[in-house]
């Protein structure tokens, strides 16, 4: 359920008990302990929980965040030491007991200003109706004319207290009493299910600074990171949220970006926002490379479609990459099939290579070996914590972006429910094993289409500035009874990282504390803050700052699965100044221009990197703008017509 959607279940419960109150003889009134029960049982299955237990525990919570968010009036207690009475009550109409209440007013002020402190859940008799001011002229013996009350509030402190005969006072306080009604606003948005809080992480993130000297360029990395930390923020709560939806202990970041994902997780533990018991952030060094042969469970084309499904076209050393097998111990196969393993062929329709894969010494020969594979997995997923014969449920959290490993592990442990958190997601174009669940808190594909294909087009510049530099899991190897992960080192990759991707997340991480401050103290969900972090994913993929364009065309990627290519971004991002200015004039060299663009695989980034303007990056921009809403006008004359 929605936060808006749990208010109002809330707002219904204190109804229903305000009218209860109300025909016992008392005032429309209620306790918080009775509230939260009623909503926990209309949240939670009965599965033998002690709701009164966790109403208690829920009320402990609510006290804790009263006390962090509320802060004492300067005005009202200069007037609170000037007071002249034999008694001074502290009289409120709140659901809290006077015990619960005191423990959030004791927080700021000195016990010694009052002398008691009674509220309306007290008694279940508010100031509205009158009734709680007689209440006390009967406690305290005291007549109307011997009593004053000072109060903010029109119907309870002042109507109310005419009711009774009583003397009253009316207070205000014109700054607090501002923010009031701003807030008051903004709660509303939010039940609208609008996001009204971007002025409170702005200012936030204006606080954020550097904890160690940075050169000016570092900075500008470090300044970036800031003002994106909130999407990679509330992609990990999304991952907390999801655990704790679920009742899972553990959250599994895969490398190599879950090292960066790890440590946000890390980070906000240490600060907890959510006030709960949080899950246990664990790493799994894995890849494609290193799964994908260990859950190959028979040798059959039905099996490799998996891969032959993401690389249509493939040579067989491609695939023996992609399995991490040593495609030279298959040659003789090979050589009496009369198959090039080096030609890129389309295997699922390449009729000698569908013999291959019936031949039965092929078959065995390469199975042994994926069972092996299999096996090693198993070994090190067990010494992660990770129980492959039992069932249960697991979550892991991977960058995107058709979750293949997240697939891999499900065939080698298909007893278990595997839900997967993405920061993005592209269209899946394998079938799903039905035990597993994958979820985009970023772009996703695959149920928004609209811009979000614009926000996925440079996914190779968001693995970049989550990567981290410990290498890519190849494999594992048991020795003595220990299980070690095979890396490969990308000297290339780890000099961006060293260079340019680390100010980046340290700006990222460093600016946890203070988003999580605005998070504790308004209570924000991901799911509420999603616009907010698409925003952001918008901004920075289609209009990135350019010292993130100079570490992506920095960038030398080596991927081995699939197609084995590495991609030199520096021979990739060259465009004339001639063709930028002829572009908007002559089709043929716009077309030029957009096919470099393609092949450099970030549009907006290939652009803003090429012209320090940022003007050809806006014409362009312009130009789908303006293409979207013709092709949206044709769509409606079209309907109209037809």
């Amino acid at each position: 359920m929605s936060v808006a959607g749990i208010y109002w279940e809330r707002r219904r419960i204190e109804d229903s008990l305000g009218r209860l109150s109300s025909a016992a003889g008392k005032d429309h009134e209620y306790v918080l302990q009775e509230v939260l029960e009623q909503l926990l049982r209309a949240l939670l299955p009965d599965t033998g929980t002690d709701f009164a237990a966790e109403a208690d525990r829920f009320t402990d919570l609510e006290i804790e965040h009263e006390q962090l968010v509320t802060y004492p009036d300067s005005r009202a207690l200069r007037l609170l030491g000037k007071v002249k009475a034999e008694t001074c009550i502290l009289l409120s109409d709140f659901y809290m007991t006077s015990q619960q209440l005191a423990r959030i007013v004791q927080k700021h002020i000195d016990s010694d200003l009052y002398n008691t402190l009674i509220t309306s859940a007290d008694s279940l008799r508010n100031k509205v109706s009158g009734e709680a001011f007689r209440q006390v002229m009967d406690t305290y013996k005291v007549k109307p004319h011997e009593y004053l009350h000072i109060g903010d509030s029109l119907p309870a402190d002042i109507e109310g207290a005419a009711k009774a005969g009583v003397r009253s006072l009316r207070f205000s306080n014109e700054g607090p009493d501002r923010r009031k009604h701003i807030l008051g606003d903004k709660f509303n948005k939010r039940i609208n299910r609008e996001f009204a809080y971007r002025d409170e992480f702005a200012r936030a993130l204006a606080t954020v600074k550097p904890s160690k000297p940075l050169s000016s360029e570092q900075r500008r990395l470090y300044d970036a990171g800031v003002r994106y930390a909130p999407l990679f923020y509330f992609y990990v709560q999304s991952t907390i949220e999801t655990a704790l939806r679920y009742g899972i202990d553990a959250v599994y970041y895969f490398t190599r970006e879950g090292v960066f994902f790890k440590n946000v997780h890390h980070e906000i533990q240490k600060n907890n926002p959510l006030g709960l018991e949080l899950p246990e952030a664990r790493l799994l060094e894995v890849s494609r490379v290193a799964t994908f042969g260990a859950s190959v469970t028979e040798v059959s084309t039905k099996e490799l479609m998996r891969i032959w499904n993401l690389y249509k076209q493939q040579s067989w050393k491609g695939l023996f990459k992609s399995l991490d097998v040593p495609v030279a111990d298959y040659k003789e196969h090979f050589a009496r099939h009369l198959i090039d393993p080096d030609e890129v062929i389309e295997i699922a329709r390449h009729e000698k290579s569908l013999t291959l894969l019936k031949d039965k010494a092929f078959i065995t020969q390469l199975q042994s070996a994926l069972s092996e594979k299999a096996r090693l997995l198993k070994v090190y997923l067990t010494s992660k914590g990770i129980d492959t014969s039992a069932d249960g449920r697991l979550l892991i959290s991977d960058i995107g972006w058709r979750g293949s490993i997240q697939d891999n592990l499900s065939y080698l442990m298909p007893q278990k429910e595997i839900f997967g958190s993405y920061l993005g997601l592209l269209p899946l174009l394998n079938p799903q094993p039905l035990q597993v669940f994958k979820a985009a808190y970023g772009p996703n594909y695959m149920t928004e289409k609209g811009r979000m294909w614009e926000m996925l087009t440079g996914i190779t510049f968001l693995e970049l500035i989550t990567n981290t530099d410990t290498g890519s899991a190849l494999g594992y190897r048991e020795h003595d009874g220990k299980i070690t992960v095979l890396k490969k080192d990308l000297p290339e990759e780890n000099d961006v990282y060293r260079t340019f991707t680390t100010y980046f997340q340290q700006g990222v991480l460093e600016a946890v504390p203070a988003i999580a401050q605005v998070v504790s103290a308004f209570g924000i969900s991901s799911l509420e803050a999603r616009p907010y972090a698409l925003e952001l994913t918008e901004a920075m993929m289609l209009r990135p700052e350019r010292i993130l364009t100079r570490a992506y065309f920095s960038l030398v990627h080596n991927d081995t699965f699939g197609d084995a290519r590495e991609l030199d971004m520096k021979k990739l991002s060259g465009l004339p100044l001639w063709q930028m200015l002829l572009a908007p004039l002559v089709p043929a060299v716009f077309r030029s221009v957009m096919h470099k663009a393609d092949r450099s695989m970030w549009h907006n980034g290939f652009f803003i990197y090429n012209d320090p303007t940022g003007l050809f990056n806006r014409y362009i921009l312009l130009r789908k703008q303006i293409r979207r809403k013709l092709t949206a006008l044709r769509i409606k004359v079209s309907t109209y017509r037809g």
